[in-house]
């Protein structure tokens, strides 16, 4: 998986985490690619020029790196046009895309990348208990799903705040399984566009539980 999306509502923190990412993989400031564009969006035609630059041999060293450091600003038909190269860059390509929040993003780029999350407070104990109670939620029938949701109470900030970090924990384990042998990448991928989607909701002031309920019944 040469895809990445850094998470951070900061600019230069997302700014941060990409040069050590450039840093880490050995890529040269010269072989780095960006999306030209005028306005305030991306287009198609600026996506396919990019996609046609991170095709190209490096230069200064062993790979290339393509950045779209505010994937916000993606039209819609220039996000279609990246998705295959999302799934599948150049053997010498690396992609970095930033974004304050995945939440606004489509689950199709979402699940494509492996995600960097600038959440250093968060502990490992946590993210490893998160996947666990999806897991199980995955695993078990309405009426048990049902039982676990009980679990995380009502208080809706409370509730939100776990949504986040589901989608966070999930959006790293969807490219962490080479085989998809018995099913379970594809369900969990169908379970982070779900709550992908239930999280556009929110600010409407919705039933978050319920959300979250539609997202694991949706087939």
């Amino acid at each position: 998986m040469h895809a990445y999306l850094i998470v951070s509502d900061s600019e230069k923190t997302r700014d941060d985490i990409l040069q050590k990412q450039l840093q880490s993989c050995g890529i040269n400031p010269h072989d780095v690619v960006f999306p030209t564009h005028e306005g305030a969006s991306i287009g198609i035609e600026s996506v396919h020029n990019f996609i046609a630059r991170l095709g190209l041999s490096p230069v200064h060293g062993d790979h290339t790196a393509g950045v779209i450091a505010d994937a916000d600003l993606l039209t819609p038909v220039a996000m279609q046009a990246l998705l295959k190269t999302l799934e599948e860059p150049p053997g010498a390509a690396y992609l970095f895309l930033g974004t304050a929040n995945a939440a606004g993003l489509p689950s199709t780029i979402v699940s494509r990348c492996r995600i960097i999350s600038a959440h250093p407070d968060i502990p490992a104990e946590q993210d490893a208990e998160t996947l666990r109670f999806i897991e199980d939620l995955a695993a078990s029938t309405p009426g048990k799903q049902l039982d676990l949701l009980d679990t995380l109470g009502t208080d809706r900030n409370a509730i939100a705040a776990w949504l986040d970090q589901a989608i966070r924990v999930l959006g790293s384990q969807v490219t962490a399984v080479p085989l998809d042998t018995d099913g379970i990448l594809a369900s969990k991928r169908r379970i982070l566009r779900g709550f992908i989607e239930a999280k556009r909701y929110i600010p409407n002031n919705v039933n978050i539980r319920l959300l979250i309920e539609h997202a694991l019944f949706a087939k």
